[in-house]
C-alpha cells in the first residue's frame, strides 16, 4: 500500500501517522500546504504552496478573456488535469487533515480520487467543520466566552468543508465537539502521540507549577483562567504560573518537564494535543472534557469548565496526592490509547472494515437532523440546501421522518 498524508496538519500529526503505517509495510508521502508555526521544526517530503496549482485568475478581465487567453487557459486545465491524474494514480489511499485542502483543490480532488478507486480518508480537526452555532446548540454554554472570529463565522465555511468530506470520504474521523452539524456517522479521532520523545517525569512542587499555553486566547478561555489564578492567589494559595502564548512546541515541551499542572482548555473539550504531552510528560491536566463520551474516551484528566473552575482549580493546586495521581494515571493511557503505532493500526483495521462492508461507527450524527436550528437572520446558500438533502436521503433511513421539519427550517 502506499498512502499519501497531507495537506494541512496539526503538530506534526501526518508524519507520526505515515511511522505509524511504514510500520505495517506501507510506503508514505507526507505533504502541507503550510508548516504548523507552533511546529516548524517539523519536516515533510514535500511543500504544496510551492506547487502551481492555479488554473484561473480569479476574476475575469475586463471585457471577458480573449480567445487566445481561452485557448491558453483550456490548455493549462487539460496539462493540470493529467498531472494530477498521473501523480493520484501513484497512491491507493489518501489521508487529507480537514477537508479545507487537498493537493490542488479539494473538490477536484477529491471527486479524481474516487472516479480512480483509491481510498480516501478525512480528518477533521476542529475550526474547520465546527461552527458556533451547532456547538452552543448542542452544548449550551455562556457564550461571552467565544471571541469574535468564532462568535461571527460565516456558517457556509464549516459547513461546506463538512459536507465536503461527507460526499467524498470513505472515513470520516472527528469527535463530537466539532461534529453538531454533520449528516453522516464518524468514527473517533484519535490523537497520535510519539510516548517514547518524552520523558516522564513527576516534579512533585511543594509550590506547584502551573502551565497555560493557549495558541488562541478566546477559544481557550484564558481571560476566565487568568482572573481565576488571581482570585486564588489573593487568598494566599501558593503556585506559580507560567503563561506561553503562541510559543514553538519544542519550548512548550521543555516546560513540561517541570510543571505539576497543565490548565489547558474551559470552552471547547478537550483533551487536545497539548492535554496528551502534559500527560506523558508527568502532569496532571485540568481541560474541559465531555463526559458522555463513549467508554472508550475515558482519559484521567480533571473535567473543568467555567462553572467549577475556582473550585476545580483550588483542589489541584493544594492535594498533591491528586496532582499525582492523575499524572501516573495519564502516562499509563497515553501509553494503551494514544500510541502513534496503536492509532495507524486502528486506522488500517478501519479501512479494511469499510471495504469489507463491516464498519462500525463510534458516533451516530442525529444532532443536526434532530434538533438544529439555523441562527436568525441566516440562510443557507441554495448548493449547500441541496447538499444537505442529497446526503440526507442517502445517509439517514429515516429521512421521511424529518424531512418536513427539515423543509420548515430551511435546512433542505
Amino acid at each position: 500500500m502506499k498512502i499519501f498524508l497531507g495537506s494541512g496538519d496539526l503538530g506534526g500529526m501526518i508524519n507520526l501517522w505515515a511511522r505509524g503505517f511504514q510500520q505495517y509495510g506501507a510506503e508514505t508521502f507526507t505533504a502541507v500546504h503550510a508548516k504548523n508555526p507552533f511546529f516548524h521544526h517539523v519536516q515533510y517530503d514535500a511543500d504544496i504552496s510551492k506547487w502551481d496549482k492555479k488554473l484561473f485568475q480569479a476574476a475575469i478581465p475586463y471585457g471577458g478573456y480573449t480567445k487566445s487567453q481561452i485557448l491558453k487557459k483550456s490548455f493549462n486545465l487539460s496539462s493540470r488535469f493529467f498531472q494530477s491524474l498521473q501523480f493520484i494514480s501513484q497512491f491507493d489511499t489518501f489521508l487529507f487533515v480537514t477537508p479545507a485542502l487537498s493537493i490542488f483543490q479539494p473538490n477536484f480532488d477529491f471527486r479524481l480520487i474516487k472516479l480512480l478507486k483509491k481510498n480516501l480518508i478525512v480528518v477533521c480537526v476542529g475550526s474547520d467543520i465546527r461552527h458556533v452555532s451547532g456547538f452552543s446548540q448542542e452544548f449550551p454554554c455562556d457564550e461571552t466566552l467565544f471571541d469574535d472570529q468564532f462568535r461571527l463565522d460565516d456558517i457556509s465555511r464549516p459547513l461546506r468543508n463538512l459536507r465536503r468530506a461527507e460526499l467524498y470520504a470513505d472515513l470520516i474521523y472527528s469527535v463530537p465537539d466539532q461534529s453538531s452539524l454533520a449528516i453522516r456517522d464518524y468514527n473517533h479521532f484519535r490523537i497520535p502521540v510519539d510516548v517514547k520523545e518524552f520523558t516522564f517525569n513527576f516534579p512533585d512542587n511543594e509550590i506547584p507549577v502551573v502551565l497555560h499555553a493557549p495558541s488562541r486566547r478566546g477559544i481557550k478561555g484564558t481571560d476566565q483562567i487568568l482572573v481565576m489564578f488571581e482570585r486564588l492567589k489573593q487568598e494566599g494559595i501558593q503556585f506559580e504560573l507560567r503563561l506561553l502564548e503562541k510559543v514553538n512546541n519544542r519550548l512548550i515541551k521543555e516546560y513540561l518537564k517541570d510543571a505539576d499542572l497543565l490548565v489547558d482548555e474551559i470552552v471547547l473539550h478537550g483533551p487536545g494535543v497539548l492535554s496528551f504531552e502534559a500527560m506523558c510528560s508527568g502532569c496532571a491536566v485540568a481541560t474541559k472534557y465531555l463526559k458522555s463520551s463513549p467508554e472508550f474516551f475515558i482519559p484521567p484528566v480533571f473535567p473543568t469548565d467555567d462553572k467549577n473552575l475556582y473550585e476545580n482549580l483550588k483542589l489541584l493546586l493544594i492535594n498533591r496526592d491528586l496532582r499525582r495521581r492523575l499524572a501516573y494515571e495519564g502516562k499509563a493511557y497515553v501509553a494503551k490509547n494514544n500510541d502513534y503505532s496503536i492509532i495507524s493500526r486502528k486506522i488500517v483495521d478501519d479501512l479494511d472494515c469499510y471495504n469489507r462492508n463491516e464498519i462500525v461507527y463510534d458516533y451516530k450524527a442525529s444532532f443536526f437532523k434532530e434538533k438544529y436550528q439555523l441562527p436568525e437572520n441566516t440562510s443557507l446558500p441554495r448548493y449547500l440546501k441541496k447538499l444537505n438533502l442529497r446526503l440526507g436521503k442517502k445517509y439517514w433511513s429515516d429521512f421521511d421522518s424529518y424531512e418536513a421539519g427539515l423543509r420548515e427550517s430551511n435546512l433542505i
